[in-house]
């Protein structure tokens, strides 16, 4: 059983997001990618997998370092 890689993804730019699913995309791994704008997000993000069913915990995350 191949399972998709889970990555969350940490950027407030539209044009990062879309730059990062492009290369994403280019590597033909099969993966779900979620999007949150901020740290804040991300960090609710991160306790309600822990919490809840509603999503797992990412494989890998992809941080935007820049961050307001």
């Amino acid at each position: 059983m191949n399972k998709d890689t889970h990555i969350l993804l940490v950027e407030d730019t539209p044009a990062d997001v879309r730059l990062a699913k492009e290369a994403l995309n280019a590597t033909g791994i099969a993966y779900t990618l979620d999007v949150v704008s901020d740290g804040v997000q991300a960090m609710d993000y991160l306790r309600d997998s822990k919490d809840t069913k509603n999503h797992t915990r990412p494989d890998v995350i992809l941080l935007d370092l820049n961050l307001p």
